[in-house]
């Protein structure tokens, strides 16, 4: 029996830091950073670089065959070879072996529990039972992933999980009491308590898949609005962020409650329930201190990295709570300072470890270089709308949005500069951030017109200049040297291209497709922070 405890203590800390590495997957975005289920690009394990991911294109498969020139390309279609991230990809590799290590592990365990356990029936049974979580939870990661990050499978996904490892903390507590022939007396008390405890811990499993609801909810708005800011996003969430709000506050009052209960009865009940419960408090206050930050620093990864991370370890406290409420008060056993302290450096260790690997995770999302390092912005000078000069020392180290457009259009023109617009006023006054945009219509697009133009677009100042030139050809040429098509006025280029600092085309984008202006948005805040002087 001793074999199996420390088995399944194995299993139930494989299964909390399967739930630690799955928020790490989910708040850095690393959930598609292996698009295939079982392998990863063709193997199983992710590429090392982007290159050796193209190489996989055309290499031997589990079939034994090669890849057509055809199959190849669709392959690279399939999978964007140009923004492959190498450390997201292996962020997610990480949650899929811990996955497969917790599969084996739960087999031992399983195997240990028929020859040790037999007659413990509700130890083999949960064990049992907990396999099967595990099988279940691998089965419909794998639909995550094919899904594309459904937010009602990543929900089940995460309920399932949270119900496995409180089944997984009863079996670790039950087996411990037998190895330790602890005693155990039922009184008025500990009914009442156990049942409170296990009534918290119900209405916390529904929060935290409520929030995974509001998290999904919030992601699909930033890939439909991109352009909305944190205040704005707040109203559409809708009608499920009170719900979320609300369950959280009645788990603080239901956790205080609980503390004042104990507090009065702490004669009556086992030593460890009363640290226990003084620590969810605790958990509970960092928690709400968490979810005012967000409303004050925004939507920030890391802190919901550790929203997450605690609020699991707020539901296995619960259910360890209702576990061990009937332990006799007076019960005497050896009990391991060196396990809490071990316990206490994890914690501490995981969350070091998770901020670090969010920030090298965003650091390592490079904005592409779609034309290689020669295609530059050609010299030019040319006439803004106010009627001053307009050349390249004025989007000299600046990041710049360029597009082509002429006044009298009515088709591209205006969504496309409605498009950039919003932009325009989300990055209002950032000095390092240059709008440039250039007509294509000469004979009509004079600087009166376009002043009046850019007036009623709300263009206010120089951050967005519309230039001009009589001479079509020096437009043209700058449409040539940008790789975007010279066929002037009708057929002028309705894509928006991004230039770093250094003048290189880095991207190009259309406006009329959210995921793209999304990835835009993200792209020119790479881009400054790639700067000398970035945040």
């Amino acid at each position: 029996m001793k074999l199996f405890l420390k088995i399944f203590i194995l299993c139930t800390a494989l299964t909390y830091m399967l739930i630690f590495v799955g928020a790490l997957v989910r708040v850095s975005g690393s959930g598609l950073g292996c698009p295939e289920w079982p392998k990863c690009y063709g193997e199983f394990y992710p590429p090392l670089t982007s290159l050796e991911m193209e190489k996989r294109l055309f290499e031997e498969h589990s079939t034994g065959t090669k890849l057509t020139e055809k199959e190849a390309g669709e392959l690279a279609q399939a999978f964007d070879v140009r923004n492959y991230n190498v450390l997201k990809a292996w962020i997610e590799y990480v949650n899929r072996l811990c996955g497969v290590i917790l599969g084996l592990f739960m087999i031992l365990a399983v195997i240990l529990a028929l020859l040790k356990a037999r007659n413990h029936r509700d130890i083999l049974t949960l064990t049992i039972v907990c396999f099967l979580l595990t099988v279940a939870n691998g089965l419909i990661g794998s639909k995550v992933v094919t899904s594309e990050l459904n937010s009602l499978i990543i929900s089940i996904h995460m309920g399932l999980a949270l119900i496995q490892v409180s089944i997984m903390i009863y079996v670790c507590i039950k087996s411990w009491f037998i190895v330790n022939k602890i005693e155990f007396e039922n009184n008025e008390t500990t009914a009442s308590l156990k049942k409170f405890a296990f009534g918290l811990w119900l209405l916390t499993l529904v929060q935290i898949c409520f929030g995974a609801v509001v998290r999904s909810r919030i992601e699909f708005i930033n890939k439909t609005q991109p352009l909305l800011n944190d205040a704005e996003m707040f109203p559409e969430i809708g009608a499920i962020k009170f719900v979320h709000i609300g369950l959280g506050a009645l788990i603080a009052l239901g956790t205080c409650v609980l503390l004042i209960k104990v507090s009065k009865n702490v004669e009556k009940l086992y030593p460890g329930i009363v640290k226990a419960v003084n620590f969810a408090f605790l958990l509970v206050v960092v928690e709400t201190a968490g979810g005012l930050l967000y409303k004050h620093l925004g939507m920030e990864a890391i802190l919901q990295l550790y929203h997450m991370w605690f609020g699991s370890i707020y539901i296995g406290l619960l259910f360890y709570i209702f576990t061990a409420m009937t332990v006799k008060a007076d019960s005497q056993f050896k009990q391991s300072k060196i396990i809490r302290r071990v316990l206490i450096i994890v914690i501490f260790t995981l969350s070091g470890f998770g901020y670090l690997t969010i920030k090298a995770s965003k650091e390592s999302e490079q904005v592409p270089m779609v034309a290689g390092p020669l295609a530059k912005m050609p010299l030019f000078k040319l006439t803004e709308k106010d009627g001053t000069e307009f050349s390249n020392k004025d989007i000299a180290g600046k990041v710049t949005i360029i597009n082509f457009m002429f006044t009298t259009c009515k088709d591209v023109c205006p969504f496309a500069l409605t498009t950039i617009s919003k932009l325009y006023k989300k990055y209002d006054g950032e000095e390092r951030i240059q709008f440039l945009s250039f007509s294509v219509d000469p004979k009509n697009d004079t600087v009166e017109a376009i002043k009046e133009y850019a007036a009623k677009m709300g263009i206010t100042n120089r951050q967005w200049a519309i230039c001009r030139d009589d001479n079509i050809d020096m437009i043209k040429a700058i449409a040539n040297s940008l790789l975007v098509s010279s066929d002037f006025p009708e057929n002028h280029s309705s894509r928006i291209i991004l230039i770093d600092s250094n003048g290189i085309i880095r991207d190009y984008y259309n406006y009329n497709n959210s995921d793209s202006i999304l990835v835009l948005q993200k792209n020119i805040e790479k881009l400054i922070r790639e700067m000398p002087n970035g945040p």
